[in-house]
């Protein structure tokens, strides 16, 4: 053979599929008749309760299907945890759980020798509602 070899008979053909064989389309599958929501009703607003849905929606990532979903059939509409009140909580869980090694620690080794640590987290927790009700 020449300098440039013939890598046809290399790769071999594809396997037939047999016959009650289906591709794999993937994704979500599809919903039954009684999950699909394909029904519309209409709702007649005054410019300023368009303007509060609108506003809500919008601060809160509410498609408006959603919002009159969850007033209809809930009864509220609760507004998303904002990105401030997302680390406040994980700050205070940070907190509650130091708190709770501590306090694994004083029950072992005696409420004397953790005095400190735990009024230095008594006065955290303490700051952070103090600034959350000031806001």
């Amino acid at each position: 053979m020449n300098k440039k070899q013939d890598n046809t008979a290399a790769h071999a053909a594809p396997r037939p599929l047999p016959e009650n064989h289906t591709a794999n389309k993937g994704g979500r599958p599809p919903k039954s008749a009684d999950e699909k929501r394909d029904k519309r009703k209409y709702v007649y607003l005054t410019q300023s309760e368009f303007d509060s849905v609108n506003d809500f929606c919008d601060e809160n990532n509410y498609s408006d299907s959603d919002f009159f979903r969850d007033m209809a059939f809930k009864g509220k509409v609760v507004a998303a945890v904002t990105e401030g009140e997302g680390r406040l909580m994980r700050s205070l869980a940070g907190m509650a759980n130091n708190l709770n090694q501590i306090a694994h620690r004083a029950n072992r080794d005696g409420f004397g020798a953790h005095v400190r640590e735990i009024v230095e987290i008594r006065d955290r927790i303490a700051n952070v509602i103090i600034n959350t009700q000031q806001k």
